[in-house]
Parts: structure tokens; C-alpha cells; sequence
């Protein structure tokens, strides 16, 4: 965590202000769609739901954040290949994609404007649809914000479908969700498309590279990047999977699927020379990412690096085995490989490529980020989300001696001088605090903390700090939890107001007399 006093330790006395800020909105770059994971038809990367006995470490539903500028009549949606049959599809599944209106931008959204089935849709080519904006989505800041679910309607059946999506508006990956994504090679007709020469294996269109993008709009003091099931392992195992440090040896709270945990990966796909003769032991990956089959295989082994917004670059030379999810860990703290991979010195706000090289062909691969993952425009480069302008949010409040039991300052309840007031905030959800503030009350017991983003905080009074015999009586959110107040600031909401009453027993008794 980072201490900030220097920005924070601004005490508002105009407090009724900071009711009201004018906002402004990233416009949409100037390009005519924004694609996941790219808008090639024929580079074979796709974004993946399967079921029923095929192992996938994927949320089912999958999320996505679409957005639309205020100028806008409409949103045009683009679902390729979103058929669950022939090319780069297995079974006959239909997928479901639901659109929703979630004008806070924050994944909450839950009022229905448009449903469409995978039955209705093409194979190997975009199925569009146009929805007019709607009020129900649209934000304070006049931007039109949606969420879209796309779900299997039948995960117990067999089904490996995979699709891309695009949007004239832009579009994301929703933060803390498990999505899958793979290179599908399940039949001729896929290996047509990738081996336009098939059966000769040369040229390809296909060269095992992914590039994502995560947009972190503020500067945090770590980074937790997931992925899973990437099957670490050569096919003769001599460069296996080993146990993470960082990684705790469990299956994380938020997993979904089949997920094991952590440790040294384990699988029943026997070790075998390059004939594909049996030597002793099994692989930790299935199948291995690093395959016999030269059909299949994309160099000698999955790897990724992270490159922050300045260029520093952080290698993963051994992602997860088999089934299991892996932390991959940046911080700005005092380096301790039982806590993270790498130490930055800082991790600023911008957009943090993530580059994939060496992943075979009909491998199905998870990840989760802990900020959204944006778009890409027709060659490949970023498209930044649209969202407001994060910078404008303001905590303001009053500690004061509280008479009695309402948590209400009236004309007798002084306000507490001096009080030192701390802000924590987790912006990425897991429940590890991602900045903090400081500040103190002026003459008249009030704080306020200003140019905050979007995201859970903490407000805690430092009762060490009070006058000797001073005791809690009520705060915002209730007593339960005495010197503290938790609050949430989105996009629409940017300013919460909170209180803290205090009783101090010889001011009361004098007040009484």
C-alpha cells in the first residue's frame, strides 16, 4: 500500500459541493468495430464454452461489458462462428447471449434487453444485431453501458463451441470472471482454415501468439493475474509443472468447473518419446502443451509475459498444469517469492499487455484478471473502454460526540478536532486492500477525501488517537463493526457521506447537568 498524505490531507469545508461533479467520458477512437479476441476469421483464436465431460476451468455464463457514446442511437453487436456446429465447434449445443442494461458499468446490470440463441446464428461467419439504446442503460454521464452473458443452455451435454464477438461500441472482458479461449482443431474443416494447403501443414495461419489487454485506470500496489489449466508439460515430460510458491495449495474460493488444487500438476497422459513409445511417469498436462503432433504442436511450451504501461516485463516461464489455477503476482512491496513472482517499483494506470506464445492448437485455456480486458480494433491494437472519467469521486463525513443513540450530529454533538481518519480501497475485489490514505478532521470534526475512483473503501477512525475515555457509539454502517465504515463508489454514485459518534463520559454529564 501506498501512502498518499501529501494528496489526501485536504480537509473540504464547502462539504455541499461535493455533491455535484461534471463529468466527462472517453469518446469512442476512431474505429468502426471492437473485437474479442481479433477479427480475423481465419486465425483461430476464439473465445470457448464447453461441457459435458470436456474439462474447462471457464465461467458458464461468461461476461462481457459492452459500451455505447451518449451520441448514439444504437449498438450494434457482432457474434462470429456463433453457431454450435460444424467449423470450430464440437456437439450441437445452442449458446445463449444475453444483453443487459448495467448503466453503473460494474457487472450489476439485470434488466433484459435482448436475448438471441446460437441455433439462429452462422457458422464461420458474423450474425449482427442492432439495439437501440436504451434509458435503462444509459449512465449519469450519458454513455450507455450493457452487459452481455453469453451461457450454454445445457452444460451437462457434450459441446465445445467456440465464437468471437464485436461492437461499433467498445467492448471488454469483465473483471474477476474466468473466461476460456482456445485454438480449436477438431476436424478437417477446422484444419482447412488453419493449413490452407491441408494436408501439408505449411503454411499456417495459426502461430500459438494471444495478446490481451488489461486497462488498470489507476496506479495499484499489486497485481494478481490467474491462469489455469494452460497444461503445463512436455509430451516427454522432461519440462513439467512444478508448485508455484505464491499459489496457495488450494482451489480458489471464486473457481468454477473442475479446478484441483495447486501444487505439482498430475494427469493419466503417460510420458512417451517422440515415436510416442511409453517411458515411465505421466505428463502434468492434458493434453501436453507441448504435443508430438506437429498438427497440434506451437513451440517447446506455453509461456506469457506481462508488459507494463512503461515497458517493464515480467516472464511466466512456467504457467499451471493440468486443471489447476496459478497466481502470477506483481507487487510494489519488499520481494518475497512466498508472496509474489516479481517486484515493481511502481505499477501505474494504463493498459498492461498480456503476450501468450508456444499454445498448441486443442488445448482450452482459462484466465482471470483482476481489471477488464479490453478489446482490439480490426489490427489488433487496443481499444481503450468507454467509461467516465474515474478521478471525480469524493468520502466526506463528520466524527463527533454523540448525546445519544441516533448517529445524528445535532446543535449540542461537537465535532472531534484532530481526529485521524485512514481510507482503505480494494478496487480489484480480492479482498486485499490496493491503496490507502490518511487525513485528519478540522476544528469542526470533518474530513473529506477527494479524487477517489470507482471501488469498495474503508473508513476508519483511529481511536488511539482520541481523547482518553471515548467510546464508540454508532457509525453509518452500524455498530457491529465500531470505527469503521465500509462504502462503495461506482460511476454513478461518486460521492457517500458517513459518520462516526463517539461518547466521552464527563462532556456528556456536564451537558446533562
Amino acid at each position: 500500500m501506498t501512502n498518499r498524505d501529501s494528496l489526501a490531507r485536504v480537509i473540504c469545508v464547502q462539504m455541499l459541493v461535493l455533491l455535484a461533479f461534471p463529468l466527462t467520458a472517453a469518446r469512442l477512437a476512431a474505429q468502426t468495430y471492437s473485437y474479442l479476441p481479433s477479427a480475423s476469421s481465419t486465425d483461430d483464436r476464439f473465445l470457448s464454452l464447453a461441457g459435458g465431460g470436456i474439462n474447462t476451468l471457464g465461467d458458464n455464463p461468461m461476461t462481457f461489458k459492452l459500451a455505447s457514446p451518449a451520441a448514439a442511437a444504437s449498438i450494434e453487436i457482432g457474434i462470429f462462428d456463433g453457431d454450435t456446429y460444424g467449423i470450430f465447434d464440437q456437439g450441437s449445443v445452442p449458446l445463449v447471449f444475453t444483453l443487459y442494461a448495467d448503466p453503473e458499468g460494474n457487472g450489476t446490470g439485470n434488466v433484459q434487453v435482448g436475448e438471441w440463441r446460437g441455433d439462429a446464428m452462422l457458422n464461420n461467419d458474423w450474425y449482427n444485431v442492432t439495439v437501440a439504446n436504451s434509458s435503462a442503460a444509459r449512465c449519469i454521464c450519458g454513455d450507455y453501458f450493457y452487459l452481455l452473458k453469453v451461457r450454454s443452455s445445457d452444460p451437462a451435454a457434450f459441446h465445445w463451441s467456440s465464437f468471437k464477438l464485436r461492437t461499433d461500441g467498445t467492448i471488454s472482458v469483465s473483471r474477476n470472471s474466468n473466461f476460456t479461449f482456445s485454438a480449436p482443431l477438431g476436424s478437417a474443416f477446422d484444419a482447412s482454415v488453419v493449413y490452407p494447403a491441408y494436408p501439408v501443414l505449411t503454411p499456417t495461419t495459426y502461430d500459438g501468439a494471444w495478446h490481451f489487454h488489461m486497462d488498470v485506470p489507476y496506479s495499484v500496489s499489486a497485481l494478481s493475474i490467474y491462469d489455469g489449466d494452460f497444461d503445463r508439460g512436455s509430451y516427454d515430460c522432461s519440462d513439467n509443472d512444478t508448485d508455484d510458491e505464491d499459489t496457495p495449495n488450494s482451489v480458489p474460493l471464486w473457481a468454477s468447473g473442475s479446478a484441483v488444487a495447486e501444487g505439482t500438476a498430475t494427469s493419466s497422459i503417460a510420458c512417451t518419446d517422440a515415436g510416442g513409445t511409453p517411458t515411465g511417469g505421466n505428463t502434468t498436462s492434458n493434453p501436453p502443451d507441448n504435443s508430438r503432433n506437429a498438427a497440434f504442436a506451437r513451440g517447446s511450451g506455453i509461456t506469457y509475459e506481462v508488459v507494463d504501461p512503461n515497458g517493464g516485463r515480467y516472464a511466466n516461464n512456467n504457467p499451471s498444469g493440468n486443471l489447476e489455477w496459478e497466481q502470477f503476482r506483481i507487487s510494489t512491496g519488499t520481494f518475497n517469492r512466498s508472496m509474489m513472482d516479481y517486484h515493481a517499483d511502481v505499477l501505474p494506470a494504463g493498459t498492461y499487455d498480456i503476450n501468450i506464445s508456444g499454445m498448441d492448437l486443442g488445448n482450452l485455456n482459462a484466465l482471470r484478471f483482476p481489471y477488464d480486458v479490453s478489446g482490439v480494433d480490426v489490427d489488433g491494437n487496443v481499444v481503450t473502454p468507454l467509461h467516465p472519467d474515474y478521478s471525480d469521486g469524493s468520502i466526506t463525513g463528520t466524527v463527533y460526540y454523540e448525546n445519544g443513540n441516533n448517529c445524528t450530529q445535532g446543535p449540542l454533538e461537537l465535532g472531534i478536532p484532530l481526529a485521524s481518519v485512514h481510507l482503505d480501497v480494494d478496487f480489484d475485489g480480492d479482498g486485499v486492500a490496493d491503496d490507502s490514505w490518511c487525513t485528519t478532521t478540522d476544528v469542526l470534526g470533518r474530513f473529506c477525501f477527494s479524487g477517489l475512483h470507482p471501488g469498495a473503501y474503508v473508513v476508519t477512525v483511529d481511536p488511539e488517537l482520541l481523547e482518553q475515555g471515548t467510546t464508540p457509539v454508532c457509525d453509518t454502517d452500524g455498530a457491529g463493526t465500531p470505527n469503521t465504515v465500509t462504502t462503495q463508489l461506482t460511476m454513478c454514485t461518486r460521492s457517500q457521506q458517513v459518520v462516526f459518534g463517539y461518547k466521552l463520559n464527563h462532556l456528556l454529564g456536564a451537558l446533562e447537568r
